[in-house]
């Protein structure tokens, strides 16, 4: 009776725990709509990109790198609604965020006994938890390739954690907990490829380095069982329909793809590492001196706190604390800190300099409780931060925003780090108050940063101003859009409806600068990298003369044109873009103005049909 017993126990706490989830899952899912405003907004740059990527002409479809392979599935799975891709991307962010930390808590608290550990772990995964959505900055949430970049790196990041204790195992090719790290860290590596092929062979890198004097001479053993583990990773997803039979020739292509900015090439993407402390001290700068003031008091009470042995806990908490203080008001509006007058907003180098803030406050704690800290405890930590540190580096690693800009969207990493360093320093209960402070700044980072973004988010009016519902596309979305924007929405829609156009039909994109929303509004069948024109960057010819090769399939030669009307243009800009236009006979055989028919004019945007009756039927002809 005793063995039934037991068994009805574990089958209650099974299902309790199950039920525990799912009701956590789902209100997760209403707070991230809630608060991160899924059904609000649409931008008509960057997020137009990430919506095609999504929702791809072919498997092989693409912009630069072919990152909708990661983000399509995701499309399908919730009904090619955009405001729950939306919702998901954050969600899975939180999640990948929480469980990073749990495992970095589950492993700086390696062999503890005491009851802290448990607070240890969700303080840590609290704090990945916080960081990861700062991905979404402006209230870009739609997932484009820094989502599969970022999520990608977590995931390994954690495998690679998940290693750092295996010293003591036996044959990694039988041991679960190898395989187990091995199949995480290569589904981590596996899934940053399609977004950024870089960022696998430098994490890859960075784990030997930051786990060879942990692992010792197991190190290229375990690296080997990551290979392995990767390969199956690859046939998971060529035989799921994730990635195309052939994907290597994709990424050769992708990898040929001009740059957009010099940090985009090999050459630029180093430079810009060894440029990384020149830019930071650039942005440190903006700072009030009030900033700079707390940062020296508190390295001189780290000083006096290490020479002084037996300081009581107030002063060897001091110098995180006022860290912390410093961090948190580059963006909280607390007088004396922050960004000075006139008020500059809490943008991706503020989060970034936060997070600096906070990093230099966990070295100067190490300082203060040098004599109070366990070393095997502090070399798992700082072995644990160096991988976060790493991480940052590479999702930034070839950024047109350079890699200091860029680390504020793996604000997840960079906390992680420091939170990972706090919770191996000094006593039991000075770790749980380290850990603590911790956290608190984290949360207060974010929801400064989800507040700012609310008010200015990227590309898109107010979230306050977004008050009119507008149905679009071939799936028939529904977003709430501000008034000019829902009415832009709907004329261009009711243009198109009205001349005949149906979703599916091709639609060859030729506007100044760019613009990519318009065909996913319209449910048109984009090109394979989705754009053709991107003027304004140093290299748009050579990106060009790639794009227009994706017009030599005959279908092309009845596609739609959409255009920027040249009265609006400057002289120069005007020409760049005739010149495009005048490129289209050698691609599609027809010439433009001649061979179309302007059917209307939105803001600017011209709509021009195929001068030929066929193009004139209704939908409803066409598919008889």
């Amino acid at each position: 009776m005793g063995d039934d017993a037991g068994r009805r126990a574990r089958l209650v706490r099974s299902v309790g725990g199950a039920a525990i989830g799912l009701a956590s899952l789902v209100g997760l899912w209403r707070l991230v709509a809630w608060v991160f405003s899924s059904d609000r907004g649409l931008g008509f740059r960057d997020e137009g990109l990430y919506l095609l990527a999504a929702d791809p002409p072919s498997p092989t479809a693409r912009w630069v790198t072919p990152f909708g392979w990661h983000t399509a599935p995701f499309f399908s799975i919730v009904g090619h609604d955009v405001a729950h891709l939306r919702t998901f991307a954050v969600c899975v962010l939180v999640v990948v965020g929480a469980q990073l930390g749990w495992v970095i808590g589950r492993r700086v608290t390696d062999g503890d006994t005491d009851g802290s550990a448990r607070a240890v772990r969700f303080g840590l995964a609290a704090v990945g938890a916080f960081g990861a959505p700062l991905l979404t900055s402006g209230l870009l949430r739609t997932p484009g390739y820094n989502w599969v970049n970022l999520v990608g790196l977590l995931v390994a990041t954690t495998g690679a954690v998940m290693a750092v204790t295996m010293h003591d195992e036996g044959s990694w090719w039988r041991s679960p907990r190898a395989h187990a790290a091995a199949a995480v860290l290569a589904l981590g590596l596996w899934f940053t490829v399609p977004a950024k092929p870089s960022s696998a062979p430098l994490f890859l890198v960075a784990t030997a380095v930051f786990l060879a004097p942990v692992l010792r001479r197991r190190t290229w053993s375990f690296a080997a069982l990551t290979a392995a583990w990767g390969l199956g990773w690859t046939l998971f997803g060529i035989a799921v329909g994730w990635w195309p039979v052939d994907f290597l020739r994709v990424l050769q292509q992708s990898a040929s793809f001009p740059p957009l900015d010099r940090n985009q090439t090999i050459p630029g993407a180093f430079l810009d590492v060894l440029r990384t402390p020149k830019v930071a001290w650039k942005d440190l700068a903006l700072l009030r001196p009030a900033t700079f003031a707390l940062m020296i008091v508190a390295a001189v009470i780290a000083l006096v706190a290490r020479r002084r042995a037996g300081s009581g806990r107030a002063l060897r908490i001091a110098p995180l604390v006022i860290a912390t203080v410093a961090a948190v008001g580059t963006a909280v509006p607390w007088p004396l800190l922050g960004l000075p007058n006139p008020p500059v907003r809490f943008d991706w180098y503020g989060t970034t300099n936060a997070g600096v803030l906070l990093f230099i406050g966990a070295l100067l704690h190490l300082l203060a409780n040098w004599r109070d800290t366990d070393r095997p405890a502090l070399a798992r930590g700082l072995a644990i931060g160096g991988l976060c540190v790493a991480g940052v580096f590479i999702f930034g690693f070839g950024s047109a925003m350079s890699i200091y800009h860029q680390a504020a969207l793996a604000a997840s990493l960079m906390w992680c780090a420091t939170a990972a360093l706090v919770a191996t320093i000094g006593d039991r209960r000075l770790r749980l108050v380290a850990l603590g402070i911790t956290t608190v700044a984290s949360f207060a980072l974010l929801v400064s940063n989800v507040v700012d973004s609310r008010h200015h988010p990227f590309d898109v009016s107010a979230m306050a101003e977004q008050t009119t519902p507008t149905r679009f596309g071939a799936h028939d979305d529904e977003l709430v859009l501000d008034p000019d924007t829902a009415a832009y929405v709907d004329a261009v829609q009711q243009l198109a409806d009205g001349a005949g156009f149906c979703a599916g039909d091709p639609l060859i994109g030729m506007v100044w600068d760019w613009t990519a929303t318009e065909s996913f509004v319209l449910g048109a069948t984009a090109p394979e990298h989705f754009i053709l024109t991107i003027f304004g960057y140093p290299d748009a010819a050579s990106v060009l003369d790639v794009t227009m090769d994706d017009l030599a399939d005959p279908q092309w030669h009845d596609a739609w044109l959409m255009t920027t009307d040249p009265i609006g243009l400057e002289a120069d800009d005007a020409a760049e873009l005739r010149a495009a236009q005048d490129r289209l006979p050698d691609v599609v055989g027809r010439t433009f103005p001649d061979d179309y028919t302007i059917v209307g004019n939105v803001d600017g945007t011209q709509l021009w049909r195929p001068a030929d009756p066929g193009a004139a039927a209704t939908c409803d002809d066409r598919s008889k």
